[in-house]
Order: structure tokens, then C-alpha cells, then sequence
């Protein structure tokens, strides 16, 4: 893969109102910040979609240097950290063609984590 890519994730289906409203999670993000790049890629029969938009606790992998940020304490500390990310010149990619979504289903009612 792709030395540039700090992360890849298995996308989600939709959880919030808005994801749900616009599609999905990605749909969501590009309706609220449209300067956002989500790039489809393929290489050696791999499919990813590249992107710089978001920072993700959902099923991940991610190179072990990155352990060496800190996380930081407070609200939207997701966003905050993946913000720290991409401030490198990396990006984050969601593994899979686009019609291959989602990987992953939220399977309760509740939520454990809020605001992060």
C-alpha cells in the first residue's frame, strides 16, 4: 500500500441522522464540507478510497509510528487527532470500491463514546 496513507478503515454504515439523510457516512461529509477530496484508487488489485477528511476509531489499521502521537484528552478528540494526522502530509484511506460498502454495521442502540 501506499506509504502516504496513515490509516485505513472498513467503512460503516450510516449511524447519524445525516449519514442517514445524505446516504452514508461519506455522503455526509462531502454535503457538510465540501472542499473535502475522496479519491478512488486502485493498484495491484487493491481498491481504496483516499482522502484526508476524517480520522476514524471504527476497524482500522495504521502504521506503528503513529502510536508516537499523542491522543488528545477532550471533546472531539477523534477529529482533533486525525487533524494532528493529516497536518504531516498523510492521508486516510476506507479500504474497498465504493459499491462494496459498508464493511461494518453497528449492531447496538447505544453509543459507548460521545463527542470524540
Amino acid at each position: 500500500m501506499n506509504k502516504r496513507i496513515a490509516q485505513i478503515s472498513l467503512m460503516r454504515g450510516p449511524w447519524y441522522h445525516n449519514e442517514h439523510e445524505h446516504g452514508g457516512l461519506i455522503e455526509a461529509i462531502k454535503n457538510h464540507s465540501p472542499q473535502a477530496f475522496f479519491m478512488d484508487k486502485d493498484e495491484n488489485d487493491l481498491q481504496w478510497t483516499e482522502h484526508s477528511a476524517y480520522w476514524t476509531c471504527n476497524p482500522n489499521l495504521f502504521p506503528s509510528w503513529l502510536t508516537k502521537f499523542e491522543w488528545p484528552d477532550g471533546l472531539w478528540s477523534e477529529s482533533r487527532f486525525g487533524r494532528q494526522v493529516f497536518k504531516t502530509y498523510k492521508t486516510a484511506a476506507v479500504y474497498g470500491k465504493k459499491e462494496d460498502w459498508p464493511y461494518i454495521e453497528h449492531i447496538g442502540r447505544e453509543r459507548y463514546g460521545s463527542k470524540y
